[in-house]
């Protein structure tokens, strides 16, 4: 590195160091994770939007009978220091297009979720680090697309990158522990990226994503009918003679009789460096359990601008 670059990059060390001057905060070859992004957090501090189009399908075995949820999103991360980000990484509106005559096709915004991300460990010359979390995801959603259910959850998380050789891996590790546990489950999510960059921009990725129920709820809340009734949704799986379960990474329903579950599917897609400072990503998930819950397949489309 020349004095000048070096000059350059101690000048980034202090608050928003991204809006003052050019930080390669991104280590070469690594690129942002695909599938489950409201949780999949990775470990680099970066400032950015990260726009998100993702197509649902529910399995026909499902409380749902099939059908397709369509979800719009926008993430938005900005680097408070050259360690310390503010990350807001739900959010979202979502069509819901249930099979079950039962129920309404609605229309509804997601819960939020927000929080801080610190990169505890940076190696760069060993092209590691280790970045802890914490956000509050806020039950504030639409009850017409089965969000907003509780009273809010705290989600902390650890997550690491590392590149061995010409590999890039991302890993993270995610808990959903609700402020009231009757009213939401407690799952945890693990999650594996491991990619492959190639010239001119054009990085092909595989990702493994696993959640384990850890605790379950009461399976209360209310679940719209077309008629206008509710019924909770424990009465629902109930009457549909629908074995529990859970939203996977999107919804939390509080079910109960689903703890000690577990669910994995496999990603395969790419990430594409439009320009210096945005990239698109395309992604296909199937999960490769035999237990899926609410997810059938699912399709990802990621615009992403950091500076």
């Amino acid at each position: 590195m020349s004095l000048s670059a070096a000059g350059d990059e101690a000048k980034c060390d202090g608050v928003l160091p991204d809006f003052r001057c050019e930080r390669q905060a991104r280590y070469d070859g690594f690129v942002a994770p695909l599938s489950t992004p409201y949780f999949f957090e990775d470990p680099f501090i970066t400032t950015g939007l990260s726009a998100h189009y993702i197509f649902h399908e529910f399995p026909s075995q499902s409380i749902t009978a099939g059908g397709s949820a369509t979800v719009y999103a926008l993430q938005i991360r900005v680097a408070l220091t050259d360690r310390l980000s503010l990350i807001a990484t739900q959010d979202g509106y979502m069509q819901f297009r249930p099979d079950l005559s039962l129920l309404e096709n609605e229309d509804g915004w997601m819960n939020l979720m927000a929080g801080l991300k610190y990169a505890l460990i940076e190696m760069p010359e060993d092209r590691f680090i280790l970045t802890p979390s914490l956000r509050f995801q806020a039950a504030q959603g639409s009850s017409d697309v089965l969000a907003g259910n509780g009273h809010g959850i705290w989600v902390p998380g650890v997550s690491f990158g590392w590149g061995p050789g010409p590999v890039r891996i991302l890993g993270s590790v995610v808990a959903e522990l609700p402020l009231n546990g009757g009213e939401n489950s407690s799952p945890l999510f693990w999650n594996l990226h491991v990619a492959y960059p190639l010239p001119l921009g054009f990085t092909p990725l595989v990702e493994l994503n696993g959640i384990h129920i850890m605790d379950d709820g009461n399976g209360q809340m209310p679940v719209k009918l077309k008629n206008g009734a509710e019924i909770p949704i424990e009465t629902a799986f109930s009457a549909l003679d629908v074995v529990p379960e859970e939203g996977n990474d999107v919804l939390n329903f509080g079910s109960q009789g689903v703890k000690g579950n577990d669910i994995v599917s496999f990603t395969v897609g790419a990430r594409m460096q439009l320009m210096r400072e945005m990239s698109l990503g395309i992604g296909w998930e199937h999960p490769v359990t035999q237990r899926k819950d609410l997810l059938q397949n699912r399709l990802y489309v990621n615009l992403l601008w950091e500076l």
